[in-house]
């Protein structure tokens, strides 16, 4: 036991000398002196809490292997010990370690949304809708910087950001963020609806509304779904119907679009502005699942997305 504790406390001291002497700070001495002082504690308490738990496994599981094969007491815990130390200093320093971490995280992201629905395709799906993502995920013009038509806002990234940031970099980042908070609210929705939380195709409508209307607008989409499929539309027509319903009766809500198409003089009523709007972002969205299923008749890879209203 004694030597299980000694290899802890000895791993506890390589991981902290390891995750201090990572901590990313200015060379310029006074910033830098000011940088690791307050990274330091944290930096220490991260790596020390690894190492410990890293010299705790290697120690005790050579332990274990002398236990059942090792011969010869003094000899054996003597190569144990430090072989031990140096499996738990691998583990710490090798740098390879540190990207099995990263994508460890990265895969748990990728799948935060439900099911087989992963981010990379919630961001394929709204970015095409949006138009800043052609059917493939590739970046279009607009993904860099375009004017919003509807309230004059500059826009980045994928979901078309509103903004958040002031520029495209970082701008993904702060759309998942967005998109991310209104997931358990979709997915409550999508179950009092009675929606089959398996339909990746209403999951992803719901949260692209999240993302391109008033928060209030995205709840109801499930519970038009579902009144849309009782009167017997399926398919793009029931999805359409659920979305525009969304927006109160008739669409009356989405001002924004509504004003586009006045401004615009297009020959058509509010609800046909609507209801244009939102079969185009349907439409995209089915595009992207369509090819992610494998059904390349579903869609035209060389069409260029329409850009949101």
């Amino acid at each position: 036991m004694n030597r299980i504790l000694l290899g802890g406390l000895v791993g506890a001291g390589i991981g902290a000398m390891v995750q201090l002497g990572a901590v990313d700070c200015p060379k310029n001495p006074f910033l830098g002196l000011g940088c690791v002082a307050w990274k330091a504690p944290g930096a220490i308490a991260s790596g020390s809490t690894s190492g410990f738990v890293y010299g705790i496994a290697a120690v005790g599981g050579l332990g274990l292997l002398r236990r059942r094969y090792g011969r010869g007491d003094e000899f054996d815990w003597r190569c144990l010990t430090w072989g031990s130390i140096g499996v738990m200093g691998l583990f710490s320093l090798y740098p390879p370690t540190v990207d099995l971490a990263n994508l460890a995280a990265q895969k748990l992201k990728e799948t935060v949304f439900l099911g087989k629905v992963s981010q990379p395709l919630v961001r394929r799906a709204i970015g095409h809708a949006e138009g800043n993502l052609t059917v493939s995920g590739e970046r279009t013009s607009l993904y860099y910087g375009h004017m919003d038509p509807g309230n004059g806002v500059r826009n980045f990234g994928y979901c078309s950001n509103q903004n958040r940031t002031a520029d495209a970099k970082g701008a993904d980042e702060s759309c998942d963020r967005y998109i991310g908070q209104f997931k358990n609210k979709a997915i409550k929705e999508l179950a009092s609806a009675g929606i089959n939380l398996d339909d990746q195709e209403a999951f992803i409508n719901t949260l692209d509304l999240a993302n391109q209307a008033h928060p209030r607008t995205f709840p109801r989409f499930p519970h038009a779904l579902a009144e849309a499929r009782k009167k017997g539309l399926t398919g793009l027509d029931a999805i359409t119907e659920a979305r525009v319903q969304s927006f109160g009766e008739g669409g009356k809500e989405a001002t924004g679009l509504i004003g586009i198409c006045r401004r615009e003089k297009r020959p058509v009523t509010d609800e046909m502005c609507v209801a244009g709007d939102q079969r185009r972002r349907a439409k995209a969205i089915r595009a992207v699942l369509e090819r992610d299923r494998g059904n390349s008749s579903a869609y035209a890879p060389d069409t260029p997305p329409e850009q949101a209203n």
